[in-house]
């Protein structure tokens, strides 16, 4: 098999067509179709990385996949994350690299895989191997046959092919001969049903480094894209599923830098209460939502001051892990028997953008006072306000139990007593980790 397979991969043409060397004819003897015999294709399953299988329909043994991205775009953390998956479950992978050395490559992997026990992290180290030596795609044909595909090389019995990347050893896209060497080499993979995923750059107009044959010589062409501290991943062309045409949208999980779905592709609205004067307790609606793809990020605030909303967003930004700059805001104010905003709604404002920005709800019981600074610093409230507050929950208008953050001068003039919490808060940050203590 091997020996017949190598003189196949050497058996080009030396005529160029379009360009490119092609291979020589095989005849059949004027067979129909009725005669051929169909291939069986057997899937490969990524159960922690299901939105890769979803978007891509379903992944077979034997399908070649090229992946292209600019760089950082985390191509390479996507490859080992299917290759982590498949090494867990006992299938082994082969990465040809040639723009990373053995070390950073394991390095990328204990840090991707860090949340799991050691042992199931040894098991998928075992499971990977990784190879420097190839430093031309001329010698991936025969480096596969001897290593690959014969029963006393190194590498048999591998389940995917990972070539990190093919442009690593200087390719240009003019470079026929080295291209016809891939081709055959992905020709080579498919015939011995294993997964061959190909690393690719991108120009800078953003298309898929190389000649336009490439992406004909490929099952499913994928290409990832940054937008800030998202990655926009689309299927291009699929053989075996269909494409997307609106992009994934992903991001990186802390501390692992793993890709996954992002949380925020859907809208979810999130309300905080405040109070006011006269009025009563008010609702704040907030929705944080990721925008289309190639749209810059909107605020849509009606009628609500907006210098004093993009104060207030700007002032969320500086809280530790609430970057919201690139995602689009949603904010609605109802306000009882008035209909005029008031700057000491700041507070819950910020809090329902929050909690929609982390998909946690605020406690129904909560109720936020003041305006937020420039700096961050939650501002005093009117003693207007805190004497009609006092008097609601006296009253029995305001049931209990009740939890209320408010600047630290306000502590003494609230109530106190059994079903009544008093939180001061300093700063914004103060009323983000006292509601969820576990972001701290």
């Amino acid at each position: 098999m091997a020996q017949a397979l190598s003189v196949r991969a050497r058996s080009a043409c030396a005529h160029p067509h379009n360009g490119f060397p092609i291979l020589s004819p095989v005849l059949h003897g004027g067979r129909s179709l009725v005669d051929v015999r169909q291939q069986r294709h057997e899937p490969l399953d990524f159960p922690r990385n299901r939105f890769f299988v979803d978007a891509c329909g379903e992944i077979v043994r034997g399908e070649a996949i090229l992946l292209a991205g600019q760089p950082g775009s985390n191509k390479s953390t996507l490859a080992r994350q299917l290759a982590g998956d498949l090494g867990l479950r006992g299938q082994r992978t082969l990465f040809l690299l040639t723009e990373e050395t053995e070390q950073r490559h394991k390095a990328g992997f204990l840090r991707l895989e860090s949340k799991l026990p050691p042992v199931a992290v040894r098991r998928i180290l075992s499971n990977i191997h990784a190879e420097t030596g190839i430093q031309d795609v001329q010698f991936l044909p025969d480096f596969f046959v001897n290593e690959v595909l014969n029963q006393s090389g190194a590498y048999h019995g591998v389940s995917m092919i990972v070539l990190d990347s093919i442009q690593g050893p200087g390719l240009s896209a003019n470079d026929f001969d080295r291209w016809q060497a891939f081709f055959r080499f992905a020709a080579l993979t498919r015939a011995a049903q294993i997964l061959l995923l190909a690393v690719c750059h991108v120009t800078k107009r953003g298309e898929t480094a190389g000649p336009k044959a490439l992406e004909h010589a490929v099952d499913c062409s994928i290409l990832l894209r940054k937008a800030y501290t998202r990655r926009l991943m689309s299927v291009l062309k699929n053989r075996f599923g269909p494409e997307t045409a609106r992009p994934i949208q992903l991001e990186l999980e802390a501390p692992t830098v793993r890709l996954r779905p992002s949380p925020h592709a859907e809208m979810l609205p999130a309300v905080a209460r405040g109070y006011l004067p006269g009025a009563g307790l008010t609702e704040v609606q907030g929705a944080v939502t990721l925008p289309k793809p190639g749209v810059a990020a909107k605020v849509t605030a009606p009628g609500l001051p907006r210098k004093e909303i993009e104060q207030y967003v700007s002032g969320l930004c500086q809280v530790p892990g609430f970057e919201l700059a690139d995602f689009d805001l949603s904010i609605q104010c109802r306000v009882p028997g008035e209909r005029h905003y008031r700057s000491v709604l700041g507070l819950p404002l910020c809090m329902a953008l929050a909690a929609s920005f982390i998909q946690q709800p605020i406690p129904p019981e909560q109720i936020q006072l003041g305006e937020i600074d420039l700096c961050r610093n939650v501002r005093d409230v009117p003693a207007a306000l805190l004497n009609d507050l006092s008097n609601s929950i006296a009253s029995g208008e305001i049931t209990l139990p009740v939890r209320i953050l408010c600047p630290p001068s306000a502590v003494s003039q609230l109530p106190t007593g059994a079903g009544i919490e008093i939180v001061p808060c300093r700063r914004l940050d103060d009323a983000v980790f006292s509601t969820w203590p576990q972001l701290r």
